[in-house]
């Protein structure tokens, strides 16, 4: 997270007051990003001038690089795609998915086999 910079903008369209209050709420929260804060990423504002996206930029570039856990996975480890902690979680939720949607599946089955059982009884030929 060292690596992260959150960057907002439109400052320039609210007061500052407000964009004081709305800077709080994003960095000081887990539900925004209050929890990447902590972690070591860092947030920034953006003016919509030149000379402050090149300060941030520059920001970023001095960082030092990190490897992500996956990229360690597949290049030091040489797993396999699924076998990297983040394609298991993508199999475990494709997986759920599945399941989820056979299940539908089989309730919509299920309701057109009521429904044709039903109209099968209360179907009167010649009416």
């Amino acid at each position: 997270m060292g690596n992260v910079v959150l960057v907002t903008t439109m400052w320039e369209d609210i007061n500052p007051v407000e964009a004081m209050a709305r800077e709080r709420e994003l960095c000081g929260t887990g539900s925004f990003w209050g929890t990447m804060l902590a972690s070591g990423a860092s947030a920034q504002w953006y003016n919509n001038k030149r000379a402050r996206a090149l300060e941030i930029i520059k920001a970023v570039v001095k960082k030092s690089p990190a490897a992500l856990r996956i990229q360690k996975e597949l290049v030091d480890d040489g797993a396999a795609l699924v076998d990297t902690d983040a394609g298991a979680y993508v199999n475990e939720e494709l997986i759920k998915l599945q399941r989820k949607h056979k299940e539908e599946l089989e309730a919509v089955r299920e309701e057109i086999n009521r429904a044709m059982k039903s109209s099968r009884l209360s179907y009167v030929p010649g009416l």
